[in-house]
């Protein structure tokens, strides 16, 4: 696998696929969802990506919907809202789903989630859009979720997160670490760029060594990548 030689699946091989809103992936296979619709269902496949399969819809799902899904250290956690309310859901094998518990999310829409061992942490977004992000942890695998009542929070509608070795990293208007989930700073983000980058970064990746933000300019210009270590989120 160099990331050079790609092979493309025909229609027949995704299953009526489409409208592809996030992918998650451990060593068993891949999981897709189509991101706000509602009702949704996952897709799965084998760990060759080759044959796509729709897995029938969740329980509790007709009324809302799946915004975004993770490897986790059991399988699969999927977060969203239904009812008007957050939801999680939990899966070994992309094939069967679990509704799980989230306390204190009335209101609110998990929009993002990262796992690292048995703890998990979402972005709740409320129905006040001009305030941060909630922030709400599992630290049972997926299994039950309670939301945090203090700490610092990114400044951003829905931030991504990502899951590093010793913390996570969530973007949007910044870039923000945390070795918890629950207390987020942007400390190091500001330093090394001071004012020369205002707009959003909408992006963030990571492997052993090195993470990397796709940054967005105010205004036109083209993307700025910004590289740094992984070492101490």
């Amino acid at each position: 696998m160099d990331g050079i030689h790609w092979t493309a699946i025909g229609a027949a091989g995704t299953n009526g696929l489409h409208e592809i809103g996030v992918l998650a992936a451990n060593s068993g296979g891949f999981v897709a969802i189509q991101r706000g619709t509602t009702g949704v269902a996952p897709w799965i496949s084998s760990a060759t990506g080759q044959d796509w399969t729709r897995v029938g819809s969740l329980s509790g799902t007709s009324d809302g919907s799946i915004v975004d899904v993770t490897a986790s250290g059991s399988g699969f956690a999927a977060v969203g809202t239904v009812g008007g309310s957050a939801a999680a859901w939990l899966s070994t094998d992309g094939l069967a789903w679990t509704a799980r518990t989230v306390s204190d999310g009335a209101g609110v829409t998990l929009v993002s989630v990262a796992a690292t061992g048995q703890r998990l942490v979402a972005f709740g977004q409320g129905p006040d859009p001009r305030q941060d992000p909630l922030v709400f942890v599992s630290d049972d695998g997926g299994r039950s979720w309670t939301r945090a009542a203090s700490g610092s929070r990114p400044q951003s509608f829905w931030p991504p997160v990502l899951a590093v070795a010793d913390g996570f990293i969530a973007t949007d208007y910044g870039v923000w670490t945390s070795r918890d989930g629950l207390t987020w700073d942007d400390m190091a983000w500001t330093t090394a760029v001071g004012d020369a980058l205002s707009g959003r970064v909408p992006a963030v990746a990571a492997n052993r060594t090195r993470i990397v933000t796709a940054a967005m300019p105010k205004g036109a210009g083209s993307p700025v990548f910004w590289i740094g270590e992984t070492n101490s989120p």
